[in-house]
């Protein structure tokens, strides 16, 4: 390669960079639904995730896929999408079949006012989800509301579960006495959505301006919505399980995050307590969500767990 070769072809690549950057930086600012779209394919691709759409008795639901290996289901937490797990994804895509879900009601999935949205609606499902993959039985992982749902998946279908891991769920009756409470306005300024980031996590993620006017104007938009599907949980079957835990048979991990806003860590012990063939673990450093606030390490927490040559 001659040096002007070489010196040209530099000088194309750095061009381009710029380029990149420059559109990036347009992009960032006048259109954030769309670099947040960006971003999004970007886990998706690191994580070797495709998108598709299963269709549950007419019912089109959303899912990201991948890997290779036994089935597992991670499944998000209230007010949130398949996006929940896409980080952590990455780091077990070699080990494992990913399938990721937008829950009805949440995400990409139909809202569709004539539905039963309640616990017991929402793991069925994710049966049905299984069954229209031809999943006989997997590995399931749920945040938040998600640990609810899997936790009565696994309660009432019991031979669709191997193994099972509760991160902060939802799903006691403990120190709350109204979970799922309506709330009484949404997120509408900078404060209100710094306060709810020091809800969910202990170390914060830093989000620029855009991203965080995009949040403000969906949680407006889906406020009556959510308010919604809170009544619908409240009402409908599944709602607390305090009596029904106790007949678990999978393994469980049950994981808590210490400083957790969300649901105090109080409710660990009394899961713990409550399931019979489970193992507990609390990381001090953690909050709400582990798999947004450390992947990696949630996810060598999950390979641990359903790894027969690994302990905790």
């Amino acid at each position: 390669m001659s040096r002007y070769f070489s010196k040209t072809l530099w000088q194309s690549v750095l061009g381009m960079l710029i380029f990149i950057s420059i559109g990036s930086a347009i992009v960032y600012r006048f259109a954030p639904r769309l670099a947040l779209s960006g971003i999004e394919e970007i886990y998706k691709w690191n994580a070797g995730l495709s998108r598709s759409t299963a269709d549950l008795s007419g019912y089109k639901l959303p899912y990201l896929h991948g890997g290779s290996g036994p089935a597992l289901l991670l499944i998000h937490g209230y007010g949130d999408s398949r996006r929940a797990f896409v980080q952590s994804a990455a780091f077990l895509q070699h080990d494992y079949t990913l399938i990721l879900p937008d829950l009805p009601g949440f995400g990409d999935s139909p809202k569709d006012p004539k539905r039963d949205y309640s616990i017991a609606r929402q793991a069925l499902s994710v049966v049905e989800l299984m069954d229209a993959l031809s999943i006989p039985s997997a590995y399931l992982v749920g945040n938040s509301m998600g640990g609810h749902i899997c936790a009565y998946l696994a309660i009432h279908y019991p031979k669709r579960v191997q193994r099972l891991i509760l991160l902060n769920p939802a799903g006691l009756l403990v120190d709350d006495p109204i979970p799922y409470k309506a709330e009484v306005q949404p997120l509408r300024s900078r404060a209100d959505f710094e306060a709810y980031l020091d809800d969910v996590f202990v170390n914060k993620p830093w989000v620029p301006e855009p991203f965080i006017q995009v949040f403000l104007a969906e949680s407006e938009v889906n406020f009556k919505w959510q308010n919604f599907l809170r009544a619908q949980i409240r009402s409908g079957e599944g709602y607390i399980l305090n009596d029904q835990v106790g007949r678990i048979q999978a393994p469980t991990l049950i994981f808590w995050g210490r400083q957790d806003g969300v649901i105090n860590v109080v409710h660990a012990a009394e899961w713990h307590q409550r399931v019979k063939n489970s193992q507990l673990k609390i990381w001090d450093d953690m909050g709400h969500a582990p798999q947004y606030e450390d992947p990696a390490r949630t996810a060598e927490l999950i390979r641990s767990f359903l790894s027969p040559a690994s302990r905790i």
